[in-house]
């Protein structure tokens, strides 16, 4: 047998020892991490969905926004109107 397969072989029996000795350890961060990305799936659900209703009411206020711009330009017409038959009627 060779100097190399023996090291070879050695470092494998080496590392299977410790993954066997470790076995709790790695099954829990095994499942830890499962867990933690499930929550990532989840939280990422919930923001794409939080997204869209903030898209949704951007879409919304922009129409609002225009809305009450026309609806100024309207108001601040009636109000000069009504300011200068205010100044006619007093001169």
């Amino acid at each position: 047998m060779k100097f190399s397969n023996l090291m070879l072989f050695t470092g494998a029996a080496w590392t299977s020892y410790r993954l066997i000795k470790n076995r709790k350890t790695i099954s829990q961060e095994v499942v830890e991490t499962s867990d933690i990305l499930d929550k990532i799936q989840d939280n990422l659900a919930n923001i794409q969905h939080n997204l869209s209703i903030i898209q949704e009411q951007r879409d919304n206020i922009k129409e609002m926004a225009q809305d009450l711009t026309y609806k100024y330009k309207v108001f601040e017409k009636q109000a000069q109107a009504q300011i200068s038959q205010i100044q006619d009627i007093w001169q």
